[in-house]
C-alpha cells in the first residue's frame, strides 16, 4: 500500500469510527457530556458525546498496522516489534486514564496521574532514547534521573493538551500544527520512522477534527486529550533525544509552548491564591477570550492562528537552541501581557 493511501486509511478509520460513536451515543446516550453540567470549563449548549479519542486511537492502531507493511516498516521491523509495542501499550494505558472518566467512572485527579505515570514509565523505560538525557543545557542526565524527567514531561504534556481542550478545534488544531512541524523536521534530519508516526497521528486527528470543528458534533474527551498529548510528547522526546539527532531539545518545548505554558501558568496562578493546582476553573486564556467573543469556533481559530508563527519559528530553527529559547521567552511575555489585559 502506498504511503499516502495508508494515511488516507487512517483518516477514514478515525472518521468512520467517530461517526459510529456519534450514532450510538445519540441512540443509547453513551459518553454524553451534558450541557447542564456545573463544570467551569463547559461552554457548549447541546448534549454531546465526548469520545473523540476512540476514533483517534482506532486510527493510530490501524496506522501502525499499515506501517508494518510499508518498506519503512519492514526496514525497522525489528525495532518496531521490540520497542514500538511499548508505545502502543503505554498509549492505551494513558488513554484509559481519561476514557474511564468519559464513560462516567469518576477517578480522582491523583489516581489519573498515577495511571498516566505508569503508562509513561512503560514507554520511557521500554524504548531506546525515550528518556530525557539532554535538555540543551550543556550536560546530560544519568539514566535514572532522565527517566524521571521523561515521565514527568510526558504526563505534563498529556495534561497540557487536556487543559487547552474545551472549544471546538482548539486542542485538535494545535496538535495538527505540531504534527505538521514534526513531519517537516524529522524528514529534514532523516528520521523517517518519526515522520511516519507523526503523519499517522496527524491523519487520525484530522478524522476527529472534521467532526469537531466548527460544528462540535463530538468532543475529544479526557481520553482523547491525554492520548494526543502522550503521542506528541513521545514523538518529540524520540526526535530530540536520539544521540545522533541535531534537533535541539528546546524544539520540543518551543513547538508546544502554548499548551505547556498554559498548564505551568495555571498551576502558578492557582497555587498563588491558595487553590489546588488540580482544581478546574474558567480562568484559562482561551476561556477569557471566549467571554469576550462569545463564539466557540472563532475562539479556537484565533488561538491556533496566533500559535502558528511560533510553531513556524520552531520548525525553521529546530537546531538553534538560542533562537528557540528567545522564541519561548517572547511567547511567555506576550501571553502574560494578553492575559492581564483580559483580566482587567
Amino acid at each position: 500500500m502506498p504511503f499516502a493511501l495508508s494515511y488516507v486509511l487512517v483518516f477514514l478509520v478515525s472518521f468512520a469510527t467517530l461517526r459510529a460513536v456519534i450514532a450510538l451515543s445519540q441512540k443509547y446516550q453513551l459518553f454524553i457530556d451534558s450541557s447542564h453540567s456545573s463544570k467551569p470549563q463547559r461552554f457548549h449548549y447541546q448534549p454531546t458525546p465526548r469520545a473523540g479519542g476512540v476514533g483517534i486511537l482506532a486510527g493510530v492502531l490501524v496506522g501502525f498496522g499499515a506501517l508494518c507493511l510499508q518498506n519503512i516498516g519492514l526496514q525497522y521491523f525489528e525495532a518496531f516489534g521490540s520497542e514500538w509495542v511499548h508505545f502502543l501499550i503505554a498509549g492505551v494505558v494513558v488513554f484509559a486514564s481519561g476514557f474511564l472518566e468519559d464513560m462516567g467512572v469518576s477517578l480522582s485527579p491523583k489516581l489519573r496521574l498515577l495511571i498516566q505515570c505508569i503508562g509513561a514509565s512503560i514507554v520511557c523505560a521500554g524504548m531506546s532514547n525515550a528518556w530525557l538525557r539532554d535538555l540543551g543545557l550543556g550536560f546530560e542526565f544519568p539514566f535514572w534521573l532522565g527517566l524521571a524527567f521523561g515521565v514527568f514531561a510526558v504526563v505534563g504534556v498529556c495534561n497540557a493538551i487536556n487543559i487547552i481542550d474545551g472549544f471546538n478545534g482548539l486542542s485538535g488544531g494545535v496538535a495538527l500544527c505540531v504534527c505538521a512541524s514534526i513531519i517537516i523536521v524529522s524528514t529534514q534530519v532523516d528520521m523517517p520512522l518519526i515522520a511516519s508516526v507523526a503523519a499517522i497521528m496527524m491523519s487520525a486527528t484530522l478524522g476527529f477534527l472534521v467532526l469537531n470543528f466548527p460544528s462540535g458534533k463530538i468532543f475529544l474527551g479526557d481520553g482523547g486529550a491525554y492520548f494526543l498529548g502522550f503521542g506528541l510528547a513521545m514523538i518529540l522526546v524520540l526526535l530530540t533525544q536520539e544521540p545522533s539527532s541535531i534537533v535541539s531539545p528546546w524544539y520540543g518545548f518551543c513547538v508546544m509552548i502554548y499548551p505547556i505554558w498554559e498548564v505551568l501558568f495555571s498551576i502558578v496562578r492557582k497555587v498563588s491564591v491558595g487553590k489546588s493546582a488540580m482544581q478546574p476553573d474558567s480562568l484559562h486564556l482561551h476561556m477569557l477570550l471566549f467571554k469576550r467573543l462569545r463564539n466557540n469556533p472563532l475562539t479556537s481559530l484565533i488561538i491556533v492562528c496566533v500559535n502558528i508563527p511560533f510553531i513556524a519559528i520552531a520548525t525553521l530553527f529546530y537546531a538553534n537552541t538560542l533562537v528557540l529559547m528567545i522564541t519561548c521567552v517572547a511567547f511567555i511575555i506576550g501571553y502574560v501581557l494578553v492575559y492581564r489585559l483580559f483580566r482587567m
